[in-house]
């Protein structure tokens, strides 16, 4: 038997499960990636709604009742 069989394998697995890890990452940040971006243009395509619970705002400041009016 060839002592050093036992030691190839193992480094072989190691290196096989380094590797599978690796995709399985990219993958799931490119998965990541894809469902954001199809969030994102859905919700630009779609135009959000402002519900009655959501303050409606003017650029960067939210409107207060009243407000500029004199």
């Amino acid at each position: 038997m060839d002592w050093k069989k036992p030691f190839e394998v193992a480094f072989e697995f190691g290196l096989w499960t380094i590797g599978w890890t690796l995709v399985a990452v990219v993958g799931l940040f490119a998965l990541a990636a894809a469902v954001g971006i199809a969030k994102a243009f859905l919700g630009i395509v779609r135009g959000k709604k402002l519900s009655a619970s959501t303050p409606k705002t003017k650029g960067n400041f939210r409107l207060v009742k009243g407000d500029g009016k004199k």
